[in-house]
């Protein structure tokens, strides 16, 4: 075999190869992409049966059955590490969308929504969702709604230098516009090829 056949040999054997790993991509990367939108969804549905629920008005058997239709956790905070107002029968709801395909294929960054129930005395307290991504440093938001405010305020929006780096909190007593904004939550985030990398595009009736 001559030097030059030898050569169009390896030429043609390494497009196939090339040929091949791109396929193998292009498959996982359209499987990544409906794995995304997969978990965008169930994060929709869970979100709209989230919001329903009202802070100081459902009980513990509402968040139970939140939990067995979301895969949520539900765990029970023993009485010393209860906080103030929570006792009795301190109790945590915790449930988890994340996005990781798109991150782990390099389409996108690493994206997940995360939500917390608390309740006492069988009544829900307070509860809160946090958006998270690894596109930006201030790419994480957290918005919560408890009986109480620690700033005096039924609705605000604060920064701090840890993440997630801004917050929005507020009251039952917040007006609905407020309340409803907040927790109008882009979950396009999850399943978008670039993510989501401001507060703007997190939450986009926000204010800010």
């Amino acid at each position: 075999m001559s030097e030059s056949s030898r050569k169009g040999r390896w030429v043609r054997l390494s497009c196939l190869v090339a040929s091949a790993l791109l396929a193998v991509y292009v498959v996982l990367g359209v499987l990544a992409i409906w794995s995304a939108n997969r978990t965008r969804r169930q994060a929709e549905h869970f979100l709209r049966d989230f919001v329903s629920l009202e802070v100081g008005k459902s009980r513990l058997e509402d968040l139970r059955r939140l939990a067995e239709q979301h895969g949520g956790t539900e765990a029970v905070v023993p009485p010393e590490l209860a906080p103030a107002g929570c006792a009795p029968d301190c109790r945590t709801f915790s449930f988890w969308f994340e996005s990781l395909w798109l991150h782990r294929l390099g389409l996108g960054p690493a994206t997940a929504v995360v939500a917390g129930l608390q309740t006492g005395g069988g009544r829900l307290l307070s509860r809160a969702i946090i958006i998270e991504s690894t596109a930006e440093w201030d790419s994480a938001v957290d918005v919560s709604e408890d009986l109480s405010s620690r700033s005096g305020k039924s609705y605000s929006i604060r920064f701090r230098s840890m993440r997630p780096r801004w917050c929005v909190e507020f009251t039952p007593e917040a007006p609905a516009e407020l309340r409803r904004q907040a927790f109008a939550v882009n979950l396009n985030c999850l399943s978008r090829i670039r993510g989501c990398k401001t507060k703007e595009e997190i939450l986009p009736g926000v204010q800010w």
